[in-house]
């Protein structure tokens, strides 16, 4: 059971990976939304995958005593008084200290980076890594060029996921305003009030947040894919970016530097991320799938 975080249908994360994986090794899935629904309180959404739109009435039902698997130390305060089999705390960022008493309560802790791993080492040296994968035949797959990117023209260029704090607005703003003839995708949700330096640019294209089955769609009909981190921003120093495996899949070339972004338009870098910060994620088999990696729930009764 996947306590009250954030809602199903919104944007696919690591936990809808793992837990679609768990349905497979013959778990019973049941995924509870934050937003409440009174027209109905269950939804099946795959083979042994549930949605729960009412936590509070699935408190009251009897069931047997579930596997809670949680990745927010703000769900602690719903499942604390919960009999269970197990709590498993799934770490996929950098919390700091926010994550303490997850990590103490816990009964496993799982990493989503080496770098989280070591975060960790202290409080729980039993933390297992358990790292991000790639569904490959979703995102090699290119789909039908979207009508928001078939109406620009070429070169495109494309990030998609939550423009949010760990995002370098400026890099970005500095680098849509250097290649004016270049366009910019941003495919998904901006949750950072910086990105208000944007406002104006005319080759910035935010298009908004679209359902996961569209987003390979978007990577394919754009000739370079980016993920402008931060250099200072701890989150994404210690996270393994599912985006980047997912980038991967696509075959265009990836750039987390926008300072190379000029050179990979014009063929002189070869399809894969750019800066060395990465190298050592992506040096992994870039195609492990979400199986592998969820080979950790064998260790869970079914």
């Amino acid at each position: 059971m996947y306590p009250p975080s954030f809602d199903w249908h919104r944007m696919v994360q690591r936990p809808h990976h793992l837990l679609w994986e768990a349905a497979r090794a013959g778990h019973v899935v049941i995924f509870c939304n934050a937003t409440k629904r009174a027209d109905r309180a269950m939804e099946t959404v795959a083979e042994r995958v549930y949605v729960c739109h009412n936590f509070e009435m699935l408190l009251r039902t009897k069931l047997p005593r579930p596997v809670i698997y949680f990745t927010d130390p703000s769900q602690l305060p719903l499942i604390q008084g919960m009999e269970r089999e197990r709590l498993v705390f799934d770490l996929m960022d950098d919390l700091g200290d926010a994550a303490g008493p997850a990590l103490r309560l816990a009964d496993e802790v799982w990493c989503a980076s080496e770098a989280l791993v070591d975060r960790v080492a202290v409080e729980r040296p039993d933390a297992l890594l358990v790292p991000n994968a790639c569904d490959f035949a979703h995102w090699a797959n290119p789909g039908t060029e979207p009508v928001a990117a078939a109406v620009l023209p070429h070169p495109r260029v494309a990030y998609i996921g939550r423009v949010a704090d760990w995002i370098d607005v400026p890099a970005l703003c500095r680098a849509a305003r250097e290649m004016p003839e270049t366009h910019f995708l941003l495919v998904g949700p901006v949750e950072t009030a910086s990105f208000r330096e944007a406002e104006g640019i005319q080759n910035l294209h935010c298009v908004g947040e679209h359902f996961y089955p569209q987003l390979p769609a978007f990577a394919h009909s754009c000739d370079a894919l980016i993920a402008p981190y931060r250099a200072d921003s701890e989150v994404a120093r210690a996270a393994d970016p599912i985006k980047l495996w997912n980038y991967r899949a696509v075959g265009r070339p990836i750039v987390t530097d926008l300072a190379a972004l000029g050179p990979a338009l014009a063929g002189s870098i070869e399809p894969a991320a750019i800066d060395a910060a990465r190298q050592t994620a992506l040096s992994r088999r870039w195609s492990d799938s979400w199986r592998t990696a969820a080979a950790t729930w064998e260790g869970v009764p079914a």
